[in-house]
């Protein structure tokens, strides 16, 4: 999966004119002060982008014999990560519910921007679990303007760990959901992970 975000030029000149007071009769004006990549600034000012950006990449490709590590992981929710179990959104997940959110996620990414024809139907080892949470549920609200009305975004935040034998795929899902999030609404920046090895 290697798409550049090819109409982000067109997606900042647009926020930059909804800003300004005179445009639909806005309420609340902006102006947009800093647009970063990772740490790097990259717009000179209001009206400027630098769009020479390289993609994230991620690439798995399934066959072969399967390699196992034994990993304890920690993984730490940047913003709340929000999914259904059971058609509920919920802070009491298992490790399963866990991986199949991040396999759900990699499918939709792959089969829009890039390749999923070789992802296959993923089953979970068993040969792994949450050992220990740190978890708690925050409702986020978001207004939106197209219906009039505050909705909640709830998720959960906090950190979790992870412990025993993984394959290769499944710590390519996990790396997966480093760069592109997890779970639901991740266009407002929710389902944000981070993955450290502890041992």
């Amino acid at each position: 999966m290697a798409t550049r975000f090819s109409i982000f030029p067109i997606f900042f000149r647009q926020l930059n004119k909804e800003g300004k007071p005179a445009y639909s009769g806005r309420v609340f004006p902006y102006t947009i002060q800093a647009v970063f990549d990772g740490e790097r600034l990259i717009n000179g000012d209001s009206e400027t982008l630098d769009t020479r950006l390289s993609p994230d990449v991620w690439e798995y490709h399934v066959g072969g014999a399967e390699t196992v590590v034994r990993k304890t992981l920690l993984i730490t929710l940047k913003s709340p990560l929000r999914f259904r179990v059971n058609g509920h959104y919920t802070d009491c997940f298992s490790a399963v519910d866990f991986v199949h959110c991040l396999y759900r996620r990699m499918q939709t990414l792959c089969a829009q921007y890039g390749d999923a024809s070789d992802a296959g139907a993923y089953q979970y080892t068993d040969a792994w679990d949450i050992t220990e949470k740190n978890l708690l549920w925050r409702d986020l609200t978001h207004y939106s303007a197209r219906q009039n009305y505050v909705m909640k975004l709830g998720g959960v935040s906090g950190s979790f760990t992870l412990s025993g034998a993984f394959t290769g795929y499944e710590l390519a899902l996990l790396s997966f959901a480093e760069l592109f999030h997890a779970g639901k609404n991740t266009s407002f920046g929710l389902g944000k992970i981070g993955m450290w090895e502890l041992y």
